[in-house]
């Protein structure tokens, strides 16, 4: 059983490094646990907006994304049940929407609106820091 389990997961991280190689300008994250391999690629699409789709549970991401919003700054607007929150940062406005793409995919997208320049490393932190906590509650 611990060998096919081994066997899969070995298919799986080459079919994920096959797959990366295709996705110019893509930041990889893979996390493992005993029982699975989380696999979640993040981009820019915009100058602003930064996306990415995971096979996290759409519930522990939720969960990541609202404990990791209420730490980087203040919650103006929320709906669990459109998958929407609207953030203060800095002064910055972060609106964070996932989106389910399949039955066990979903996809997180974070935008940031700012007077300036845009502060797409926070919008990367916070994408980072929810993924991270998304697999974190995922493998319990």
């Amino acid at each position: 059983m611990m060998r096919k389990t081994a066997g899969m997961a070995a298919v799986l991280m080459s079919a994920a490094v096959l797959i990366m190689q295709s996705l110019q300008g893509c930041t990889p994250f893979f996390w493992t646990s005993k029982s699975q391999t989380l696999l979640t690629s993040g981009k820019m699409v915009g100058r602003n907006t930064i996306q990415g789709d995971t096979d996290i549970f759409y519930r522990d991401l939720w969960d990541a994304v609202y404990m990791v919003s209420r730490i980087k700054g203040v919650i103006r607007q929320e709906s669990r049940a459109r998958g929407y929150i609207q953030l203060d940062v800095l002064s910055t406005i972060m609106d964070i929407r996932i989106i389910r793409m399949t039955k066990k995919i979903n996809r997180l997208r974070i935008t940031v609106k700012n007077e300036g320049e845009p502060r797409i490393d926070m919008a990367k932190e916070v994408f980072s820091k929810a993924i991270a906590e998304g697999a974190r509650l995922s493998e319990k």
